[in-house]
């Protein structure tokens, strides 16, 4: 009796069918998270709108890598406070006794230029105008698309030779040009 309880929770022939479903289930989530191609063969109507899904996480990669999308601070601002900590650990955690006293002024020496120019380049008076103009148009063209984007599609149908296009996907032209 003992075998027989141990059989049917263990996979055996008689009553663990359940756990190659459960199995191979897993393992094909698996697969076709890493693989879209996969996942666009088996389930064509499901994976249009993962591939968009995906290709919209691309397109906002630039964007997320410059601006604090999942992130309190700025990238910039992440990589300041990244590299003055590096620096101050690297200050405090320098060897005594392995330079001579020319070496080791030169290493501090390095080390609080270093803190200098991160200090002068993170400071905004000595930005340039035209970067701040550059700066200002990027920010009111940012809030223009995010005015257009909240309005919504309002009046605006598809032609008609644009609803006659193929679905998206990854392997052909998305936006065909029609003149």
């Amino acid at each position: 009796m003992r075998g027989t309880r141990y059989s049917a929770i263990r996979s055996g022939p008689s009553g663990g069918w359940y756990w190659a479903v459960c199995g191979v289930s897993a393992l094909m989530l698996v697969w076709f998270y890493y693989s879209w191609g996969t996942a666009r063969a088996v389930f064509p109507k499901a994976a249009n709108e993962l591939c968009q899904v995906a290709k919209i996480d691309e397109s906002l990669a630039p964007i997320s890598a410059a601006l604090p999308v999942r992130s309190r601070y700025l990238k910039s601002t992440t990589l300041v406070v990244r590299n003055s900590a590096q620096l101050e650990a690297l200050a405090t955690s320098m060897p005594e006794g392995v330079f001579s006293a020319d070496e080791a002024r030169r290493l501090e020496t390095g080390v609080d230029q270093t803190r200098q120019l991160i200090a002068l380049l993170s400071n905004p008076e000595f930005t340039s105008q035209e970067t701040k103009r550059s700066l200002a148009d990027v920010e009111g063209q940012l809030a223009d698309l995010t005015g257009k984007l909240e309005a919504g599609p309002g009046d605006l149908t598809p032609s008609p030779e644009a609803l006659t296009q193929p679905r998206w996907g990854t392997s052909e032209v998305e936006i065909r040009c029609f003149r």
